[in-house]
């Protein structure tokens, strides 16, 4: 019997030297026909049923976002109707973002001051206000689910 034929690979991936490689040592007998593929492969294939979930999750975003773009012209073309100044304006801004986020009156640490700077565009000292603000409104009476103005306009 003859020696084996040994064949050695040795793979590195491209761009990157210092990254692991493979190395695999094939041993097969002369005349054996020895056959090997090498190519690169992505993620499995999703199938249709991942597919369709996934269109179906990025349509419920959209609708979600057209949602809220609605929510919001509403608002503020009430806010406008009633002659508030842009002080009174973003305080109920912020009063919807805390209602939106899940808190209330007593707890309107939900929306951080970053977020509040970053959605109405005032300085941190002024979002720490606004906040406290859009509290009062709510304590008072302000629900930008079902009103727009607090108890007190009545």
């Amino acid at each position: 019997m003859a020696d084996p034929v040994i064949v050695t690979v040795h793979y590195i991936p491209p761009g990157a030297p210092g990254a692991d490689s493979l190395h695999l040592e094939l041993h097969a007998e002369p005349g054996a026909r020895l056959t090997l593929q090498l190519g690169a492969h992505g993620p499995p294939a999703s199938t249709d049923a991942e597919a369709a979930d996934a269109e179906a999750e990025r349509l419920r975003a959209a609708e979600a976002r057209r949602r809220i773009a609605v929510m919001e012209a509403e608002a503020a073309t009430a806010d406008s109707w009633a002659k508030l100044n842009p002080r009174e304006i973003k305080a109920r801004r912020v009063a919807r973002l805390i209602v939106a986020a899940g808190g209330n009156a007593k707890n309107i640490d939900v929306v951080s001051l970053k977020d509040i700077e970053t959605a109405v565009g005032a300085a941190r000292t002024t979002a720490g206000e606004l906040r406290q603000e859009a509290a009062e409104l709510l304590a008072g009476g302000y629900d930008p689910m079902t009103a727009y103005a607090p108890q007190s306009w009545h």
